[in-house]
């Protein structure tokens, strides 16, 4: 009998594997975080990118479509600041973080400004011709980034728009 009580089986673990596995633990947490951090941006800067495109196109069509009034009054533009110098048209619009429009000019809490459309539309030097340039901008900085001011999407053609007659004639 004595032979047997000498003989102890050890359960549990030791403080140094406990401090090994507290250690790779903490190594594969950190590569993993930083995978979805990074996987969030990315989804992010794809929506962002997806709208900006979608929303130049629409202003666009918008343009095509439409005298300089009828665009002024047009409900995309509900909430844009416009300044009409000569012949040239200035837009800028405001989005928050779900590229919902917002009031630029009555910003508080709930609506942060995150994106921006500027639309500027100029006559050419050719007659009936315009150029029409739009710039979709965000103006707030993506997680972990330190630039504030991003273009997202240009879009810059030349357009025939006889109805948009040159005030200058």
């Amino acid at each position: 009998m004595m032979l047997f009580s000498k003989i102890r089986t050890r359960a549990g673990f030791s403080l140094l594997e406990i401090i090994m596995a507290v250690g790779l633990l903490s190594l594969v947490s950190v590569y993993t975080l930083q995978i979805y951090v990074t996987a969030h941006r990315l989804n992010q800067q794809t929506i962002d990118m997806d709208e900006s495109i979608q929303t130049a196109n629409t202003v666009m069509q918008l343009v095509d479509g439409s005298s300089r009034n009828e665009l002024a009054l047009h409900p995309f533009f509900e909430q844009a600041n416009f300044a009409f110098e000569g012949d040239t048209v200035e837009i800028q619009q405001w989005y928050n973080e779900k590229w919902m429009t917002v009031d630029g000019k009555e910003v508080n809490e709930d609506q942060t400004i995150y994106h921006t459309v500027q639309v500027n539309i100029e006559p050419h030097q050719l007659d009936g011709l315009w150029h029409v340039t739009v710039k979709v901008n965000r103006v707030k900085p993506y997680l972990l980034r330190q630039e504030e001011y991003t273009d997202l999407y240009r879009l810059s053609v030349l357009r025939y728009l006889p109805e948009w007659e040159v005030a200058s004639q």
